[in-house]
């Protein structure tokens, strides 16, 4: 019984928290690009500005981390939500919720890592071509 508890208070958190990282992604991709590179992107072009690749690539990369860890948020969900409910399965568990949050700070030190490392492979690519 305390083990549904602490599962289910896991679930609930856990997808809270990777909603969150989810946002904290999509927003930093989203921002990525300065007014100023934007104007640049805006204007004809006979050679690619490195700056505005940068951007564009660190707007790809997050982005793309961003997705997965709101798929996989979506996933937790799905499996809260399907997950057997009891009638005195509603108390939250504070092992639950201190499980929940260091391992979706690992999640997100992950992703940041990764974001990083996708960056650097498309610049990286875009350089090349």
């Amino acid at each position: 019984m305390i083990q549904n508890f602490i599962f289910r208070t896991f679930l609930q958190v856990m997808a809270l928290l990777l909603t969150l990282s989810s946002a904290i992604f999509l927003a930093k991709g989203a921002m990525a690009l300065s007014v100023n590179d934007i104007a640049k992107l805006s204007q004809p072009k006979f050679d690619y500005n490195l700056d505005v690749a940068s951007n564009l690539s660190s707007n790809r990369a997050d982005t793309i981390v961003g997705v997965c860890l709101l798929i996989t948020a979506v996933l937790f969900q799905m499996v809260n939500l399907l997950w057997p409910n009891e009638y005195a399965d509603f108390k939250i568990n504070i092992i639950g919720v201190i499980l929940a949050v260091v391992i979706s700070l690992i999640v997100l030190k992950i992703g940041w890592v990764v974001s990083a490392k996708i960056q650097h492979k498309t610049l990286k690519e875009v350089k090349e071509i």
